[in-house]
C-alpha cells in the first residue's frame, strides 16, 4: 500500500520544528473550567495534609513505622489512615520495551517513515523519590518539581524509560520518547500536584506504584476507594491528561490466594479514566496470541465490579535503564513499574503525531481508544480478558489509525447530549475487519465506605452508561465485547456492557453498509458526556491531504506558505485539482502545482496580505478528482503587522511602598507572542537586576532589595515585529523584622519509653503581616530518622519541616528558610545544622498575620530514643497593607462575611449608599463597585486564590480597609 509514504516523508522533515510552547499549552487547557481545578488541587492537598498528620499520629502513638525496607530494599512510605485503622503505604511496583510495543516504527528509519521522537514533548512522571537528573540518559531534559528527599533507582530507572537518550550503551537504554523532556515528582501528595500540571496543560504522567498489598485486608483488592474517585475527578475535569498507572507485581505473591491469580489490582490502577498497564515479556515479533507471554508476576483483575483492568499490556521483564547509583549506572529491573512507563512515553508520542498532523491535541479518551483499538490480541481466546486486557500496546497500528484517517480509518471526539442518538454509516474497504471502539471519560463514581466494604462487592462505578452497537443492512445487531467477573478466566463474550468506559465491537468479515449507533442509559449526569470513537476497515475516500499545519503565522509584508501533503489509495490514478475560496478580498493564492495524479508535497502561497488589517482568517482548500470526488480542509491563518507603542504600566511613575515580589503589570498587545521584562537600579539598565520572557501581560519578580529605587522596562514581540520599549519605575517598601521570638516553655522532654509528640508554643501579639519567615529549631535527640516535625500558624496553616531524614544522626540545630540549602546529613554532632530548606515552602504563610499561637510539633514514632527540645524561635519580616486614606469617624467598622470566603461576601455595618474597591497585596485596583448597599452580595469569583483589601469610601470619606481571603 502506497498511501502512507510520501505523508510520511514529509514528516520526517518537518515534524522537528514543532515544540510544545504555551500558546500549545492554552490550546490544551482552552475547555478546562481553571477554576474548578485549582479548587480540585487544595481539596486534595487539604485533604493529603490531614490525612497524613492523622497517620503519622496513630504511627507515633502506637510505635508503627513510617518508612518500611523490604529485605530486597524496596520502600513503604506510609501515606494516610482509613476510618477502620487500616494503614495505607505506597510502594513503587519493582519486579527491548520500544521493540515490544511497535514504539521504534514511530522513529526515524522505522517502518512508518516517520520521526516522531518526543521532540518538544513534555511528560510527567510521579514516583518512590528524587530522579538523578544528570544521569546520561536524562541530562538537561529533568526538571524536579518538588522537594523529593533522597536519590531513587526505581524513579531514575522509570524516568529512563520514558525519556532516556538513544546514545549511550548503544541505545540499549533508549527511552519511548527519547526527546522529551520530563516533570519529576515524588508520589507524596501525588493528586494536587496532578491537578495542578495538568492546569498547566500536562498530556501524559507516569505512575509506576500503589498501595503496599502488605498493609490491607483482602476486600481492598478490586476496590474502588478514595483515590480512585479522585483519579477518576481529576481526569473528568482535566479532558486531554492520560493518567497510566501500573497494574502492579502480587501475583504468586500469596495475596488473595483464593481467586487464583485474579483480583490483584487496587486503589488508583483501578480508576475508570486511567489507562492501566499489565507487563509481559519481551516480543521479537508478533505472529500470533502466542508470541506473547505473561509475566510471573503482572496483578491481572477484575475490578469488583467486573470492569477490565489491566486495559493494556507493555513489556515488564528484564528492562535495561538508568539507575541513581552514578551518572552511567545501568540496570535490568522487572515489573509492571517497567511496563506502565513503556506504554506512557509511547502514547505520548501519539499525541505528537497527532499535533504534526493536525495542529492540535487529542482527548485522553481518544488516546485510550486509540490504544485499545489497535492493541494486539493476545491470551488463549479472542477479546479481553483480565489477565492482559485487551491486549499489548501496538504503536505501528495506532500511529496507522491517525495516518489513515482519510482512507481506512475514522477518528471522532463527540459529545452526546440526553436522550440523543449518535449514528454513522460506514462501507467496509473488504480488506480487514471491521472494527469500532469508544471511550469516554466518566463522573467519579460513588467509593463505597470502607466501614461497609464487603469483599468482592459488585456495585457497578460506572455513572454514565453509553451503548455502542453496530447493525448491518439486514438488521443484525452487533453488541460489544464483555467479560464476566463471577467466572474472570472464562472467555470474553458479546452484549450489553454496563460496567465498563470502554466498549468495542469486532467484526471480522464485513459485507454491505453498516450503522453504528451511540446511545445511553437513563438521564446522563451533567445532561451530557462527551466520548471517542475509533472506527478501522472502512473504505472513506480514495484520496487525501494534510496540511503540515492547520493554522499558520504570517508576517503582513511578506507571503504566507501553507504545505499540503497530497496521498492516495493504492491502484487510485485520477488526477487532482486543488482551489481555494473563502480568502478575504485582496489576497491572492496559488499553488506550486496543481492537476497532479502522483503522491507528492503542494504548496500553497498566500500575496498581498498587507491589504487586510491584522487578524485571523479562515479559508477553505478543496481537491476534487475528475469524477466530482471533493475533499476540503478548513485552514486559518493570523495576520501580524507592526507592533504599537503600550502603555497601562503597573507600577507606573514614581510609585512608592511597592512590595519586594511586585507583580509587573502593563496593556496587553493582541497581537504579541510575548514580553521582555528587564528590572534595574540603573535608569540606564547598565546592570540588570531581573529579567524574563513571559507570554502574558504580567510577572512577578524575584526578590527585590528593600527601601531602594527600581526602574523597569517591557517591551512585546511576535515572530515578525518587536517594539519600542515602555518604562517604569518605583520604589520597594521598606521591611522590617523583628527580633527572633523565642519560646518560653523549652526545654520539653521527648520521651523515649514510647512513641509520643510533643509541642512548644509561641505566642505573639504585636501586629504584622508576614512577608518573611524564618524559624530556628534546636533539638537534642539520637536517630533523627524517628522525628517529625511540624509549624502551626494561629489561622491553622500546617508547614512541614522535615519527615524521617538523617536515620542514625544525633540533634540538630537549624534555621528553616525558603532559601536555605536542601538538607545535608553530618556525620558529626548536630548531624543537621545550619540553614535548610523546610519540607513544605514557608512563603505559603506570606500574607497571613503573626498575632496568636505559633506551634512546634515534634513527632517521635519509636520508641528507644529519646530527648528534648531544646530551643524554638521564629523571626517574622512584614510590613503593613497597602496604605489608603482611612477615616473612622463617619462609620462603624464595617464587616466582610463570609471571610475567607470562595465566589463571593456581603458588606455589613454600611449607613449610607458607598463605593467599594478591592486591591491585591501590589496596591493593585481589581473590583470596582460604584455603588453599594449595606448587605450587598459582591462576586469575587473572577479572582485567584490569595490575600486582597476591600476599601469602602461615601463621598469625602474613605472608611476602614479589610483584609478578604479568597480560597
Amino acid at each position: 500500500m502506497k498511501k502512507n509514504t510520501l505523508i510520511a516523508i514529509l514528516l520526517l522533515f518537518t515534524i522537528t520544528v514543532f515544540s510544545q510552547t504555551e500558546k500549545e499549552k492554552k490550546q490544551i487547557i482552552a475547555q478546562y473550567d481553571l477554576k474548578k481545578l485549582n479548587k480540585l488541587e487544595e481539596k486534595f492537598s487539604n485533604i493529603y495534609k490531614k490525612q497524613k498528620k492523622e497517620a503519622l499520629e496513630y504511627a507515633a502513638k502506637h510505635n508503627i513505622k513510617t518508612v518500611i525496607k523490604d529485605e530486597e530494599g524496596n520502600i513503604s512510605t506510609l501515606q494516610r489512615i482509613k476510618k477502620d485503622g487500616t494503614l495505607i503505604y505506597y510502594k513503587a511496583f519493582n519486579e527491548g520495551a520500544a521493540i515490544t510495543t511497535s514504539t521504534t516504527s514511530l522513529y526515524e528509519g522505522g517502518s512508518l517513515n516517520l520521526k516522531v521522537e518526543g521532540q518538544g514533548m513534555e511528560v510527567g512522571v510521579w514516583d518512590e523519590s528524587l530522579v538523578r537528573s544528570t544521569h546520561e540518559l536524562l541530562e538537561g531534559r529533568v526538571t524536579q518539581v518538588d522537594d523529593a528527599s533522597f536519590l531513587s533507582d526505581h524513579a531514575t530507572h522509570v524516568s529512563g524509560t520514558l525519556i532516556g537518550s538513544e546514545v549511550p550503551i548503544n541505545g540499549q537504554g533508549r527511552g519511548m520518547a527519547f526527546k522529551a523532556n520530563l516533570l519529576t515528582f515524588d508520589y507524596n501528595n501525588d493528586i494536587p500536584e496532578m491537578a495542578a500540571q495538568a492546569a498547566e496543560g500536562l498530556l501524559v504522567s507516569n505512575h509506576s506504584y500503589g498501595i503496599d498489598p502488605e498493609a490491607v485486608p483482602n476486600s481492598y483488592f478490586g476496590y474502588y476507594d478514595d483515590s480512585a474517585q479522585a483519579a477518576d475527578e481529576l481526569a473528568y475535569n482535566a479532558p486531554n491528561y492520560l493518567i497510566v498507572y501500573a497494574a502492579g507485581n502480587e501475583r504468586n505473591d500469596s495475596f488473595n490466594t483464593q481467586d487464583n491469580g485474579y483480583d490483584l489490582i487496587a486503589s488508583s490502577s483501578l480508576a475508570k479514566n486511567v489507562l492501566t498497564v499489565g507487563a509481559v515479556e519481551q516480543v521479537d515479533n508478533y505472529t500470533s496470541p502466542s508470541s506473547v507471554t505473561m509475566s510471573s508476576f503482572s496483578s491481572w483483575g477484575p475490578s469488583d465490579d467486573g470492569r477490565i483492568k489491566p486495559d493494556i499490556s507493555g513489556k515488564g521483564v528484564n528492562v535495561i535503564s538508568s539507575i541513581a547509583t552514578n551518572d552511567e549506572a545501568y540496570a535490568s529491573f522487572n515489573g509492571t513499574s517497567m511496563a506502565s512507563p513503556n506504554v506512557a512515553g509511547s502514547l505520548l508520542l501519539l499525541q505528537q503525531l497527532n499535533r504534526n498532523l493536525s495542529g492540535g491535541f487529542l482527548k485522553s479518551a481518544t488516546v485510550k481508544a486509540i490504544a485499545i483499538h489497535t492493541a494486539l490480541e493476545t491470551g488463549v481466546s479472542d477479546g479481553p480478558d483480565y489477565q492482559y486486557g485487551w491486549g499489548l500496546l501496538n504503536m505501528e497500528a495506532a500511529a496507522s489509525v491517525l495516518l489513515n484517517s482519510d482512507f481506512k480509518s475514522i477518528v471522532e471526539e463527540n459529545t452526546l447530549n440526553n436522550q440523543e442518538i449518535y449514528n454513522k454509516t460506514v462501507v467496509p474497504n473488504g480488506e480487514e475487519p471491521l472494527v469500532v471502539t469508544i471511550v469516554w471519560t466518566d463522573p467519579e463514581g460513588d467509593s463505597i465506605d470502607f466501614w461497609n466494604l464487603t469483599e468482592d462487592d459488585d456495585t457497578p462505578m460506572l455513572v454514565n452508561d453509553l451503548d455502542l452497537r453496530v447493525e448491518d443492512e439486514n438488521g443484525t445487531v452487533f453488541y460489544p465485547w464483555k467479560l464476566n467477573p463471577a467466572n474472570p478466566s472464562n472467555a470474553a463474550t458479546t452484549g450489553d456492557n454496563s460496567v465498563d468506559n470502554v466498549e468495542k465491537i469486532e467484526i471480522e468479515n464485513p459485507q454491505g453498509e453498516y450503522t453504528i449507533s451511540v446511545t445511553h442509559k437513563g438521564a446522563l449526569v451533567n445532561s451530557f458526556q462527551d466520548f471517542s470513537i475509533v472506527v478501522s476497515g472502512v473504505a472513506e475516500s480514495q484520496f487525501t491531504f494534510i496540511p503540515n499545519d492547520t493554522y499558520q503565522t504570517f508576517c503582513s509584508e511578506g507571503i504566507g506558505e501553507f504545505s499540503l501533503n497530497y496521498s492516495s489509495l493504492e491502484n487510485f490514478s485520477e488526477s487532482i485539482t486543488f482551489s481555494v475560496s473563502g480568502l478575504p478580498e485582496g489576497i491572492t493564492s496559488d499553488f506550486s502545482s496543481n492537476g497532479i495524479s502522483q503522491d507528492q508535497e503542494v504548496n500553497l502561497f498566500l500575496d498581498n496580505l498587507n491589504t487586510v488589517p491584522a487578524g485571523e482568517y479562515s479559508f477553505t482548500v478543496t481537491a476534487t478528482d475528475n469524477q466530482g470526488t471533493i475533499l476540503s480542509k478548513d485552514l486559518t491563518f493570523n495576520i501580524l503587522e507592526p507592533l504599537a507603542d503600550f502603555e497601562g504600566l503597573f507600577p507606573s511613575e514614581n510609585m512608592n511602598d511597592v512590595v519586594l515580589n511586585p507583580i509587573l503589570t502593563w496593556e496587553n498587545l493582541p497581537d504579541s507572542e510575548s514580553y521582555f521584562v528587564e528590572v534595574s537600579k540603573d535608569p540606564n539598565f547598565g546592570t540588570i537586576d531581573f529579567s524574563a520572557t513571559t507570554e502574558e501581560n504580567s510577572i512577578e519578580t524575584s526578590e527585590l532589595d528593600p527601601n531602594t529605587n527600581y526602574y523597569w522596562r517591557v517591551n512585546a514581540s511576535n515572530s515578525c515585529y518587536n517594539s519600542e520599549y515602555s518604562e517604569g519605575n518605583f520604589k520597594t517598601i521598606s521591611i522590617e523584622c523583628n527580633s527572633p521570638v523565642y519560646a518560653e516553655d523549652t526545654p520539653i522532654v521527648i520521651d523515649e519509653a514510647q512513641p509520643n509528640f510533643q509541642q512548644s508554643t509561641i505566642t505573639i501579639t504585636e501586629d504584622m503581616d508576614i512577608e518573611d519567615i524564618n524559624v530556628y529549631v534546636e533539638i537534642q535527640h539520637s536517630y533523627l530518622g524517628d522525628l517529625a516535625i511540624y509549624l502551626t500558624s494561629p489561622s491553622g496553616t500546617e508547614i512541614g519541616l522535615i519527615d524521617g531524614v538523617c536515620d542514625n544522626g544525633d540533634n540538630m540545630e537549624v534555621i528553616f528558610d525558603d532559601s536555605g540549602d536542601a538538607y545535608n546529613c553530618s556525620p558529626n554532632t548536630p548531624s543537621l545544622s545550619g540553614v535548610i530548606k523546610p519540607l513544605d515552602d514557608l512563603n505559603s504563610l506570606i500574607g497571613e498575620n503573626v498575632i496568636g499561637n505559633w506551634t512546634l510539633t515534634v513527632l517521635d514514632f519509636y520508641q528507644g530514643d529519646g530527648g528534648s527540645i531544646e530551643n524554638f524561635g521564629i523571626e517574622f519580616c512584614g510590613y503593613a497593607a497597602p496604605t489608603m486614606s482611612v477615616n473612622n469617624q463617619s462609620v462603624d467598622a464595617f464587616k466582610i462575611f463570609p471571610n475567607p470566603t470562595e465566589n463571593a461576601f456581603s458588606i455589613h455595618g454600611l449607613k449610607e449608599t458607598s463605593s467599594l474597591a478591592i486591591f491585591d497585596i501590589n496596591g493593585r485596583k481589581l473590583i470596582h463597585v460604584p455603588s453599594i448597599m449595606n448587605n450587598q452580595k459582591v462576586d469575587v469569583s473572577s479572582l485567584q486564590s490569595g490575600v486582597y483589601f476591600v476599601n469602602i469610601a461615601s463621598g469625602s470619606n474613605t472608611f476602614v480597609t479589610k483584609k478578604l481571603i479568597v480560597n
